[in-house]
């Protein structure tokens, strides 16, 4: 009656009625009316479980039909049991018997332990178990060295292999300590925090919570190193990471300056924004402004390099502007470089600026600044203020700049690389038309620059490390920046022909753009590339287009496509699109790839600029 349907009718006797479904003698369906009284003691009148039990009981009766005992359950099996158990074989059973080192009982073995399964929880165990089982091993090897040993099996009659195997073991044992060993070895490494704690208490600071030393631990190991990505030499740390480690235990204002640096720099990673005025940050913040008014009133340390430093992490990490901008119109490289993408988005702070430019100004100069990297950082900042403002930079070129522009230059030109130089070639040939000594070498600096980026990006031999680049195209960025505008050059002997101030002032900048794309690529830059777009069609609509001759007409063509790939989403587009158009007619370019073997005899970069200006092509040419 298992499959029967109990219908309860409501009543004054209260009588129930089951429908049988189950009637396999009988076609027809059947019915039986029970009593609901019992005299179980725990029965209770009403209750749907009761009745039914009830009905069940009387049924059996009725019919003589047995109780099934339901089944018992398995043993509830431990929380982390095995997925699969072990079988044991038939065919391996009757080897039971075999010696250990019998050859019949050692391919058992093997073939066994290839048919089993190993689970998580038995990996668990067997690692836990190693030492011990070591052990016992080793006491039942001595102990069984003294006992007589029989040189055959008993259970097949087989000569046993007793060297062999007992190696075989041993090669397993000692596996096992070391594996053990390591696992011993990295429990101590997590005790004491991998490096990001400090179990003796030897850093100038009076938290004792770890967040603050996994702070600053972020700074050291990865935003310091990241910054300048010089090679350090074996065994050894980043050159900046140890210097400025090494200058905060001097000075706990520092220290406290590279925690709140190393906060900022995890938020960005973490969620593409700062949030300076977190309790964390702000409470290091705050402990490095009081500590700074202490040493500004102190001659020894008001001008020393830890407090530049300290105001300089003040100045470029208070105002943060990230939010995402328009699409990129160029594929630029190295975005991160030198956290380039993450220092850009920041604008300095005009008083804490003017405070380190005054401290620097009665230093000396950049020049004497001896902490190391501190120099080349504050030309940095300097650099990405002055791209993303289109001024000029405010301190000059440092020399181990200018020796590396050198360098880099005759890098380029040296086997295996060509004697001669392709980037920026074809710019000297515009002398008369009002290019000017100092942006020819500014712009041969560039194409080495370029053809150093481009070797790196291809990952050919025979190219740059990152730190070089990195420090070549800050300074190649400051080059392009001091070149002076159109109304500075007013003392230049360009007599009567306008033409050729306007063929000077498009190329400067068309380079600006290019430093933008490819040089020093700063985040969200559409602003920016939106004023040069605008100033860029005001001089060529000044230059007359239609009017230049075939001599010009290279540079217009690079002119105009860097300029329209920069113009996109913005309004000036049609129109460099049209022109560019017009031009390519003019000269009779049909084709991209034609068009961009010229544009590689002036500054061009075909994984960054070659898709923006296919699709500029596309629409002006096409």
């Amino acid at each position: 009656m298992d499959n029967a349907d109990v219908i309860e009718i409501s009543g004054s006797a209260k009588d129930k009625y089951i429908k049988s479904r189950n009637a396999k003698n009988s076609e027809t369906s059947s019915f039986m009316f029970v009593n609901e009284s019992s005299d179980a003691p725990t029965y209770k009148s009403g209750n749907r479980r009761d009745v039914r039990a009830h009905v069940r009981k009387v049924v059996s009766k009725q019919f003589g039909l047995a109780h099934k005992k339901p089944k018992q359950r398995a043993e509830r099996l431990p929380k982390y049991a095995p997925l699969k158990t072990k079988v044991a074989d038939p065919t391996t059973a009757p080897l039971a018997n075999h010696h250990r080192d019998c050859p019949k009982h050692a391919s058992a073995i093997h073939q066994a332990s290839f048919s089993t399964s190993t689970t998580l929880i038995e990996i668990t165990e067997s690692c836990s178990k190693t030492i011990s089982r070591t052990v016992i091993t080793e006491i039942s090897d001595a102990t069984g060295a003294h006992a007589p040993s029989a040189s055959y099996c008993p259970a097949c009659g087989q000569p046993l292999n007793l060297v062999g195997n007992r190696q075989i073991r041993a090669n397993k044992e000692s596996k096992s300590v070391a594996f053990s060993a390591q696992r011993q070895k990295s429990n101590l490494i997590g005790l004491l925090g991998a490096g990001r704690v400090d179990p003796f208490s030897s850093l100038p600071i009076d938290e004792t919570d770890n967040y603050s030393k996994e702070l600053l631990d972020h700074a050291i190991t990865y935003t310091l190193p990241g910054l300048w990505p010089d090679v350090p030499l074996l065994g050894e740390s980043n050159p900046l990471s140890k210097a400025w480690f090494t200058s905060s235990l001097r000075m706990p204002l520092l220290l406290h300056a590279l925690v709140y640096s190393g906060s900022n720099h995890l938020d960005y990673m973490r969620h593409s924004a700062i949030y300076p005025n977190a309790p964390k940050p702000l409470a290091h913040k705050l402990k490095v402004i009081q500590n700074l008014n202490a040493a500004l009133s102190d001659p020894n340390l008001a001008l020393s390099d830890e407090v530049i430093l300290a105001i300089l992490i003040l100045a470029s990490q208070e105002v943060f502007m990230g939010e995402k901008g328009k699409r990129n119109p160029f594929n630029s490289p190295l975005q991160s470089l030198g956290w380039l993408n993450v220092y850009g988005n920041f604008r300095f702070v005009p008083q804490h600026t003017k405070a380190v430019a005054d401290i620097v100004v009665m230093r000396g100069g950049l020049e004497t600044i001896k902490l190391h990297g501190l120099a080349e950082i504050i030309a940095s900042g300097d650099v990405i203020s002055a791209t993303n403002s289109l001024t000029k930079p405010g301190w000059p070129q440092l020399r181990r700049h200018t020796d590396l522009i050198t360098a880099v230059r005759s890098w380029a030109t040296t086997p295996p690389w060509p004697s001669i130089q392709t980037q920026a070639s074809a710019f000297w040939s515009l002398r008369s038309h009002g290019v000017t000594d100092a942006m020819l070498e500014a712009f041969d600096s560039v194409g080495a620059l370029t053809h150093a980026i481009d070797i790196h990006v291809q990952g050919r031999p025979f190219g740059q490390y990152l730190g070089t680049i990195h420090r070549t195209r800050t300074a190649v960025q400051h080059c392009i920046l001091q070149l002076p505008a159109i109304d500075e050059l007013i003392a230049e002997p360009w007599g009567s022909n306008e033409g050729r101030k306007n063929v000077y002032e498009c190329c400067r900048l068309t380079a600006m753009i290019f430093g933008i794309a490819v040089v020093y690529p700063v985040p969200n830059s559409y602003d920016v590339l939106q004023q040069l777009v605008s100033r860029l069609q005001i001089a060529l609509t000044i230059l007359n287009i239609g009017n230049c001759g075939s001599d010009l007409e290279g540079v217009l063509l690079w002119v105009l496509v860097l300029g329209g790939i920069a113009a996109l989403d913005k309004p000036e587009r049609p129109w460099f699109a049209s022109q560019l158009g017009k031009l390519a007619n003019k000269v009779g370019l049909d084709d991209w790839d034609e068009a961009e073997d010229r544009l590689e005899a002036f500054l061009w970069l075909g994984s960054a600029c070659d898709q923006g200006g296919h699709m500029l092509w596309n629409e002006g040419v096409l």
